[in-house]
């Protein structure tokens, strides 16, 4: 379904996340409404939401990116002593074998501060969810707030151009002098 959605000029595709195994979700804009796919392994769900049913994108932010972060760096600490040692005692030595445990080790540390880098490059973490009238909806992939915060940005530029076409002039209040005296009110039969 996604190639026949990229192959519809109705259709445009909004940014998001990674795709990660075993769920997604991509977000395509309409003229006058946001179709998401939801993919669950080979299951895919599609809802189709109006623009003007959307009251509200909520982005609140989380402690994700904190948490993963201390945790790597507390994994990277140990091998980057581990690996300095190893160095150490590999010059101070005439055995070669250190340098292959220091190497070994600083793969892992090349490993796992990549992983850091990562975590920390992406921006904050967050949660999004759009709330209409009747529900409120999880978007999945969208788990960095500069991300997220372009979604709900697209989404309001949508909405407002949908605006004008769809709202129509309210008519002129009529003045007092011109409003027709009310029927008199028969009394209660008894």
């Amino acid at each position: 379904m996604a190639d026949r959605l990229q192959n519809d000029p109705g259709y445009r595709r909004l940014k998001s996340s990674l795709k990660a195994y075993p769920s997604h979700a991509s977000y395509w804009l309409a003229a006058d409404h946001l179709l998401v796919v939801d993919v669950v392994g080979f299951v895919e769900r599609y809802r189709q939401i109006r623009l003007e049913d959307i009251e509200l994108v909520l982005i609140r932010p989380t402690a994700l990116r904190l948490i993963l972060g201390w945790i790597l760096g507390a994994v990277a600490l140990p091998f980057a002593a581990l690996t300095g040692w190893m160095l150490y005692v590999g010059n101070s030595t005439a055995d070669t074998d250190w340098y292959v445990g220091a190497a070994i080790a600083g793969f892992v540390l090349a490993t796992v501060l990549g992983a850091w880098a990562l975590v920390m490059v992406g921006g904050q973490t967050c949660q999004t969810r759009l709330v209409t009238g009747v529900q409120e909806i999880r978007l999945a992939g969208l788990y960095r707030v500069p991300r997220a915060t372009a979604f709900a940005n697209e989404l309001r530029t949508a909405a407002a151009a949908l605006a004008p076409a769809a709202a129509t002039p309210d008519p002129a209040p009529t003045p007092l002098s011109e409003v027709p005296p009310a029927d008199p009110v028969s009394p209660p039969i008894a």
